[in-house]
């Protein structure tokens, strides 16, 4: 095939095991996607705990920032990864829920974040979920679940 160019011929034949990314992404994919639902669970608490709603659209901004770091973090794409997506879109949403009922509650029975957090019950926690959450929550809490299937294959 004398008409391929070099560069072409590299692309295609390039071994599975060729890693064109940086070597902090390679090792820290995990940790970046780790680090990112920290951050964006901490940011929707504060949000809900300012405003004192529920904020459920905030849902699909995580769905679309946990693809973005599996892409980002090198995750190879397939079911494996979009199914991590919905698993992190998910344990945030519900560690937003926990965290903002807790702190909720807690600071109205003097208690810090942390002690609330770890005495609220689960039966607890699902009341207020359902007490708490309207059609407009629970249609973008669906919405992020979509999002995060999709955007993260």
């Amino acid at each position: 095939m004398p008409s391929e160019k070099p560069s072409e011929r590299a692309v295609a034949g390039a071994s599975p095991t060729t890693d064109r990314r940086p070597p902090f992404l390679r090792l820290h994919g995990g940790p970046l996607l780790l680090l990112s639902m920290v951050a964006l669970t901490m940011a929707w608490v504060k949000v809900n705990l300012y405003t004192e709603s529920l904020h459920g659209w905030m849902a699909v901004v995580v769905a679309l920032d946990v693809a973005w770091m599996l892409r980002f973090g090198g995750w190879r794409p397939g079911i494996f990864r979009a199914l991590l997506g919905l698993g992190a879109t998910a344990l945030v949403a519900i560690a937003v829920q926990w965290l903002t009922f807790s702190s909720s509650i807690g600071s109205q029975l003097g208690m810090s974040s942390f002690e609330a957090a770890v005495r609220l019950g689960v039966h607890h926690a699902w009341t207020l979920a359902t007490l708490s959450n309207g059609p407009w929550d629970l249609g973008c809490l669906a919405l992020a679940a979509a999002i995060a299937l999709l955007a993260s294959r």
